[in-house]
């Protein structure tokens, strides 16, 4: 008779595990044109995806279905950016979400060594909800839902 073996789990690397500084394994850059400048930011947000559509007899149609709305928490500007940056992208942010125009935006997934795995390119997307997040003292965050027409994962 063999005695019991124990056996030690690996932990897996995924995205919802948080790192001792307060961020993940993965993290999304979003490059994002309000205007006239490209705003990079580091966003935590769900992964686009989409409903499919069958037919009565559970048969699957290709090209068919509606792309889901994904919420989006823009953390902090990066790349050197300063206060006055921040604050011009609040106001771009909220002017973009009041009017009707539609823009291309891009999310990167980067991995802990800083290289892109994987690029969603979001074509038409406007935001519905817009409003920012307050810590003790200060603002802390912004959230929007994002709804766009199409999606391409690189």
């Amino acid at each position: 008779m063999e005695p019991e073996k124990k056996i030690k789990k690996l932990k897996v690397f995924n995205d919802e595990k948080p790192l001792a500084n307060g961020g993940h394994t993965l993290r999304y850059l979003m490059e994002l044109p309000l205007g006239d400048r490209m705003f990079l930011s580091w966003v935590n947000c769900e992964i686009p995806s989409v409903t499919m559509d069958y037919t009565m007899r559970g048969e699957f149609r290709y090209g068919r279905g509606d792309w889901q709305p994904i919420q989006i928490i823009f953390r902090d500007l990066c790349f050197g950016y300063e206060e006055e940056d921040w604050n011009e992208f609040q106001t771009r942010l909220l002017n973009w979400t009041r009017s009707n125009n539609k823009i291309n935006a891009t999310i990167k997934r980067i991995n802990p060594l800083g290289e892109t795995t994987d690029t969603w390119h979001l074509r038409g997307c406007f935001p519905s909800v817009y409003h920012i997040i307050y810590d003790d003292t200060h603002m802390d965050s912004t959230e929007i839902t994002l709804h766009y027409d199409h999606c391409r994962l690189n």
